[in-house]
């Protein structure tokens, strides 16, 4: 009996030895584990972040006009014709993937009209678009755009094309400027596109250019709300 009591006290004493290392080894597991979830949380928090600033940016939000177009021409018409002329908007006008909105300013003095563009393509992109039109025949167009160059693989991330084209009609020499960058990161980006160089064209048929263009300002402002 007595040695029976021994073996069983002796077992009792190596189980409280051991216990202690167990319970360490297992915090030290659980710390780990703990750690690498919060890296993997703070991965996926950061990741949000950077997709929230994209699709957060002014310059994209499709019912934010209050901005710098990045176009010195279009930004002061913008800011001169908001004080005097006749302002009205249509808003969140989706059609397929894209969602546009757009902002309207009659200045009846001097027989113009500017329409301010703002369309959205969720992942695939986004675009800006002015036109101004005097004695009702288009004088500028500005189309800028942000789209996929390169679709993204395994090892490379998507590759983004940003553009714009200008369309000078009215001047003594019609032309288009074109100002295009690339870019594997929009977060931050500057879409004012400052410092980037333009490209200047003359050489295009301006009868053809400006019909073409004003058949997509036509259907610009017939879209339809496409219902659920």
């Amino acid at each position: 009996m007595k040695k029976i009591l021994l073996t069983f006290f002796g077992a009792f004493l190596l189980a409280n030895c051991n216990n202690p290392q167990n319970n360490q080894v297992e915090r030290i597991a659980t710390i780990q584990e703990n750690d690498t979830a919060q890296k993997d949380i703070s991965t996926v928090d950061s990741l949000l972040e950077k997709v929230q600033n994209v699709y957060d940016d002014p310059y994209r939000v499709i019912n934010n006009f209050e901005i710098s177009f990045g176009d010195p021409f279009i930004d002061s018409l913008h800011k001169a014709y908001s004080e005097k002329g006749a302002v009205s908007f249509k808003k969140n006008i989706c059609m397929g993937d894209n969602c546009e909105s757009w902002k309207t300013i009659v200045n009846k003095k001097e027989n113009a009209t500017l329409y301010l563009f703002k369309g959205d393509g969720s992942e695939y992109g986004f675009s800006n678009d002015q036109f101004f039109l005097r004695n009702d025949s288009l004088a500028y167009v500005r189309n800028f755009t942000v789209g996929i160059d390169t679709w993204p693989t395994d090892s490379t991330n998507t590759k983004w094309k940003i553009e714009e084209v200008v369309y000078h009609f009215q001047d003594k020499v019609p032309h288009t400027t074109t100002r295009t960058v690339f870019t594997n990161a929009l977060e931050q980006f500057d879409y004012t596109l400052r410092g980037v160089k333009a490209k200047i064209s003359k050489d295009f048929n301006t009868e053809k250019l400006h019909q073409e263009k004003s058949l997509e300002l036509k259907q610009l402002l017939e879209m339809k709300e496409i219902e659920d």
